[in-house]
């Protein structure tokens, strides 16, 4: 099947007593698209995308009510204007992985305008009542870390530790 022409593979299968085997894999669909076919095309009103694709792998196993997902998703090259705040976002490479526990961020870097923002870390236990952030970016050799936050979903605190740290750099001069 596709979505506005662009393929996803599904293979595998659930079996007569509800367990599931399924993969899902999608190469270079375009986000624009995606956020149309997911219904959010308002979003589009405000936000001109001018580029962006997103490759997604998603394995399923385990019986239906107690499902083990793996996902990993690829994002090159989204760009995005925000006409009312005329601010442009790039997003060059994002790595995101996830599974039951936790959605995990790598090898990922933004630009607002032109200035890089290096992001890793993770959220973890999503899917429960209390997720957990442990987040870095990194901005002109300047860490801020969300770490130790916590967020519980059913009463709607958060409990935050933000830190600042500057890169050092220790070297020789050579003569």
């Amino acid at each position: 099947f596709s979505i506005f022409g662009h393929p996803l593979k599904l293979k595998g299968g659930i079996t007569h007593d509800a367990v599931a085997d399924l993969k899902l894999t999608g190469d270079n669909l375009s986000i624009k698209s995606l956020i149309v076919a997911l219904g959010q095309a308002g979003l589009l009103k405000e936000n001109r995308i001018d580029s962006g694709t997103v490759s997604i792998s998603a394995i399923v196993k385990g019986a239906l009510t107690e499902i083990a997902p793996d996902v990993n998703i690829d994002v090159n090259n989204f760009s995005v204007y925000n006409i009312p705040m005329k601010l442009k976002l790039a997003i060059p490479i994002a790595k995101i992985t996830a599974d039951t526990e936790s959605i995990n961020i790598k090898n990922s870097y933004a630009l607002i305008e032109k200035t890089r923002i290096d992001v890793t870390g993770s959220l973890k236990n999503y899917l429960k009542n209390r997720l957990d952030m442990n987040l870095r970016a990194k901005l002109n050799g300047v860490y801020a870390d969300l770490t130790g936050a916590a967020l519980n979903l059913e009463k709607p605190e958060l409990n935050l530790v933000l830190t600042r740290s500057e890169e050092r750099r220790v070297g020789k001069e050579c003569r």
